[in-house]
């Protein structure tokens, strides 16, 4: 029996069940893809900041270029690079030279924080596929960073940072969720994530993927835990051949939710309930009609 038949035969009526079939069976079944897979806070971000700017100040700082363990040595000209790296580690004890620069530096560059340039020292677009050479801070990265900065303005800044990030999903899916009072992993992995994509020619909108929550969220209990159970055990990369776009890979489906949720319960707008697994409101509903 196929993923779709098993799916829907958990509850023919539900919609939800299809939608979620034909999504994993889409070669964009991940959807929006927002942030590499590293845990981070504003703390953190700050810290690298400040050292980056203590290590290369306005100029532009050479970094590694290829992977640890392609090239375990530092070139002479990535020295200052190697200092860098650890002394991020001493303040945050988590970041390697791979993961700095191929998961912070790509986050920060489209927070608006850094910007990263090619071999020529040409700016690159946070979004521009090719060599990184060199990095360096932005007007808003060095204002973040500014000791005499109050705390709350530096939060305002990241939010506004993250937002950047997200392409503003921390307002887009406000609505959802307080009409929906809270959202849990898998329903935000499932549905939430595809906002704005489309399959086989249909664009779903937010309003759209809202009514299909609901759906999915009228199964029962047990409904819901087996249409993880599938979803999981199809989405094993061993059960494909080909490239990563031929596979599907349900941990780091979910990983990238988890992801998110980090970052969206590190704005102004939600409080992540670890103990429940789900993202819920800081704002009264009373008030969004004011936002």
């Amino acid at each position: 029996m196929n993923i779709k038949d098993l799916l829907i035969n958990i509850n023919p009526s539900k919609k939800s069940l299809e939608f979620l079939a034909d999504r994993i069976l889409s070669d964009n079944y991940r959807g929006n893809h927002i942030s590499q897979h590293f845990r981070y806070n504003m703390d953190d971000v700050i810290a690298i900041l400040q050292i980056l700017y203590e290590v290369s100040g306005d100029d532009l700082l050479r970094i590694r270029t290829t992977d640890n363990s392609k090239r375990p040595s530092n070139t002479p000209e990535e020295r200052d690079y190697a200092i860098l790296v650890h002394k991020v580690n001493q303040k945050i004890s988590k970041c390697g030279q791979d993961s700095l620069r191929k998961n912070m530096f790509p986050d920060m560059h489209r927070m608006g924080l850094i910007n990263r340039y090619g071999e020529d020292k040409q700016v690159k677009g946070p979004y521009e596929k090719g060599v990184k050479s060199y990095v360096s801070l932005t007007e808003i990265g060095k204002k973040i960073i500014d000791p005499n900065l109050k705390y709350f303005d530096k939060y305002a800044l990241y939010t506004d940072a993250i937002n950047k990030l997200t392409h503003d999903l921390p307002t887009e899916i406000l609505d959802v969720i307080i009409e929906n009072g809270y959202v849990y992993e898998d329903e935000f992995m499932f549905f939430l994530t595809f906002i704005g994509e489309e399959i086989n020619g249909q664009y779903y909108t937010k309003d759209m993927i809202n009514e299909l929550l609901k759906d999915y969220r009228s199964l029962e209990r047990f409904q819901r835990i087996e249409v993880n159970r599938i979803v999981k055990d199809y989405c094993n990369p061993k059960n494909f051949d080909g490239n990563k776009k031929n596979k599907r890979d349900y941990h780091n489906w979910k990983n990238e939710t988890q992801q998110i949720f980090t970052l969206l319960s590190q704005t102004i707008y939600y409080s992540f309930d670890n103990t429940n697994q789900r993202l819920s409101p800081r704002i009264d509903q009373r008030l969004f009609s004011f936002l």
